[in-house]
């Protein structure tokens, strides 16, 4: 992730850049974490989650 954001901003503004992209990754698989379990107390099953995952990579 390091070389990505250095490679995609540049030394001047990777100190900037790099923070908040990982305080947005991390918040954002906390948030994910947490639907999957809400999907899975709605409909028993993790296979709603998994469809529902599988539904934004394909459009990500």
């Amino acid at each position: 992730m390091p070389l990505l954001t250095n490679e995609m901003f540049g030394r001047q503004h990777f100190a900037k850049v790099f923070p908040m992209i990982g305080f947005i990754s991390n918040n954002g698989i906390a948030l994910v974490n947490t639907l999957v379990g809400y999907v899975y107390d709605l409909t028993g099953s993790d296979t709603s989650a998994f469809i529902i995952g599988i539904i934004f990579q394909i459009f990500d």
